[in-house]
């Protein structure tokens, strides 16, 4: 709705979405032109511009802390935007290594190797024409000041420097304002036109980019060396009363280059206006280095709480219980508001080794329960059943109050050899379960189903007590080959439940849907009894090819949801939305009924290439969502 300043001008507004194939890795330098590029070989993957993951885009102006020629400036993640009287430039930066590297390098040499060198790249967006004297103003002031003490002369210092949510150029055109705000998930600059004011007179003219395009879809396209960057087509509304009409609209590109809007035949120029793109949630999350999203979780109110691996030293952290990178990789925990668009509390977890976070979940009282595996001697462990290292890789699990900001406890779980935990669960009484792979020969497991390692690699499964003290059971599972577990669940009585991988022909199988093993690698699905003693439950899932399972889920009654990946034209296909096999590999989504001998359904899910299930969640109608 308009606002009732904004009564009697007409408001032409784009907003900019830079989307991932422009790639942005740290906070550029203080210039308004690029450097020039270096040669190297890009290594950061693809980062948008639109990392606005710190709240409302934060406008500051020049107070002779920058060149003289900067009236305002943002930072935008991993990119600055400088606003000047007729332009606004736009500088994006990423990583390279040093053009001697021989093959892919790793983030390890690009942090060894003093060669490695930064590429920026800059354009332009040029107001043509534009009023040299039209005034710039900051509005909707932001809470806070920003200090600038640089150097030792506090001559060059400037404190108490104000923000603001707004920049607007005022009569940029006769009639015509520019405003530039935006918000953690776009950056919009509109054109607010008085009655009688001219929309032809507006003109852009972009430098230092390749090509400009309108998409048949009416989206800009604006093509430059790293990539594309993309505005939403614009949507133009005219206020009649308490009522909004649409009205048509488009990009214009001149036989120059420049660029321009269209509006049309239904426009009257004596309403006001507003040509707004419509933009749903989506937001990137990281630094300069590299970050891995490995689990996330959503909160009866739709916060969510995402784990992964960082080696970003610049990684966002608000209201942490670390605020700083510990080693070479170190775990991290997000917590996002509902509506996406605000950080409530981000932190680092780790030692001074590598550090990885694999699965996350609630208990019943909120409290953020993590897994992963580490390879530091200082993981910060409190309070846990095991405060010391093992072997060379350790499982981990710890438990966070619900603001993010301290320990409950933390602890290590394994044995002499490589213990990696892949999932994690709790129970109604606020347990804490996690699965994985081991090949310790002396992993701890009281009460187990299993005491002993049966081949290389076994899987593991583990009950925590509620304050983390105790090990409740430990137990491996698997047979005389490679076994892991990639995903759990729990139900209500306190069964674990368990997916993964095996090519064990002697995997154990209780009750099976399918007793034998079938070709390479299969699916297996397995029942632990509450107290983690026996198995109720375990069969193989396969055809002729590789099958592995990533993610599992239960209803309300216990069946179970089973998604990953396989390789065979003769996986079971049964009630199947696709009952035919693809491309290379294909998705799959199997129901198995609570008992477990019977498929409920079981569908291929993909396309010609390569395509894989990699989590699965069970609305309360009984449908299931499956991302990969």
């Amino acid at each position: 709705m308009l606002s009732n300043n904004l009564v009697g001008r007409i408001y032409v507004l784009a907003s900019f979405l830079l989307l991932s194939a422009i790639t942005a890795s740290a906070l550029a330098a203080d210039r308004l032109t690029g450097a020039a590029a270096v040669s190297g070989t890009v290594t950061e993957g693809p980062v948008s511009l639109s990392q606005l993951q710190h709240g409302p885009l934060t406008f500051v102006p020049n107070r002779g802390q920058w060149d003289q020629r900067t009236v305002y400036r943002a930072d935008v993640g991993g990119a600055s935007i400088w606003y000047t009287r007729d332009a606004v430039y736009f500088q994006l930066s990423r990583h390279l290594a040093p053009a001697s590297s021989v093959g892919q390098p790793t983030p390890q040499s690009l942090r060894d190797d003093t060669r490695a060198r930064i590429e920026y790249l800059s354009y332009a967006l040029h107001i043509e024409n534009a009023n040299p004297a039209a005034e710039i103003v900051g509005e909707s002031p932001l809470p806070g000041r920003v200090n600038y003490l640089i150097g030792n002369q506090p001559r060059n210092w400037r404190t108490d420097v104000p923000m603001f949510q707004d920049v607007v150029y005022r009569s940029i055109y006769p009639g015509i304002d520019l405003r530039y705000h935006g918000n953690p998930d776009h950056l919009e600059y509109d054109f607010e036109l008085t009655p009688g004011a001219d929309p032809k007179a507006i003109s852009l003219r972009f430098e230092g980019i390749r090509q400009l395009s309108v998409r048949p879809n009416g989206e800009l396209l604006v093509s430059t060396d790293w990539g594309d960057l993309v505005e939403q087509p614009p949507r133009i509304y005219q206020p009649k009363g308490d009522k909004q009409i649409a009205i048509s609209g488009a990009y214009a590109i001149t036989r120059s280059g420049s660029l321009g809007f269209k509006l049309g035949n239904d426009y009257d120029p004596s309403l006001p206006a507003v040509i707004d793109p419509v933009l749903t949630y989506s937001t990137y999350l990281g630094g300069a280095g590299n970050d891995i999203g490995r689990g996330i979780v959503a909160d009866s109110n739709g916060a969510a709480f995402i784990i992964g691996q960082t080696e970003s030293v610049d990684f966002p952290t608000i209201g942490a219980y670390d605020a700083s990178q510990n080693g070479s990789n170190d775990v991290f925990i997000t917590k996002l508001s509902a509506n996406g668009q605000y950080i409530e509390f981000s932190t680092f977890i780790g030692g001074a080794g590598s550090d990885d976070g694999t699965s996350i979940a609630l208990t019943p009282s909120g409290k953020i329960v993590i897994a992963g595996h580490t390879m530091s001697t200082d993981f910060p462990a409190l309070g846990a059943f095991d405060l010391t290292p093992n072997g060379g890789t350790d499982a981990f699990v710890a438990e966070l109050v619900a603001a993010g900001n301290s320990l409950v406890y933390a602890g290590y779980l394994g044995g002499s050899g490589d213990d990696r935990a892949w999932a994690v669960a709790c129970d109604t009484a606020g347990r804490v379960y996690l699965a994985g792979e081991t090949s310790s020969p002396d992993l701890p497991s009281p009460s187990g189903y299993d005491a002993g390692l049966g081949g290389t690699l076994d899987g593991f499964v583990a009950r925590v007590s509620t304050s983390g003290a105790s090990l409740e059971y430990g137990s491996y599972l698997g047979g005389s080959d490679f076994d892991g577990i990639y995903g759990i669940a729990v139900d209500k009585a306190g069964s674990a439940y368990l997916a993964g991988f095996t090519n064990s022909s002697n995997f154990p199988t209780v009750s099976a849907y399918d007793p034998t093993a079938n070709f390479g690698y299969d699916v297996f699905v397995a029942k632990l009894s509450p107290s983690g003693g026996s198995l109720t439950y375990g069969t193989f899932l396969g055809g002729t090819g590789d099958e592995w399972a990533f993610g599992i889920a239960l209803d309300g009654s216990n069946n179970m949801f089973i998604t990953g990946l396989t390789t065979s034209n003769l996986f079971p296909a049964v009630n199947a939305f696709d009952p035919s096999f693809n491309g290379i590999f294909d998705a799959f989504v199997t129901q198995i009924a609570s008992g477990g001998t019977t498929l409920s359904y079981s569908s291929f899910l993909g396309g010609a290439n390569a395509d894989y299930g990699q989590s699965i969640a069970v609305q309360s109608t009984g449908e299931a969502v499956i991302t990969g």
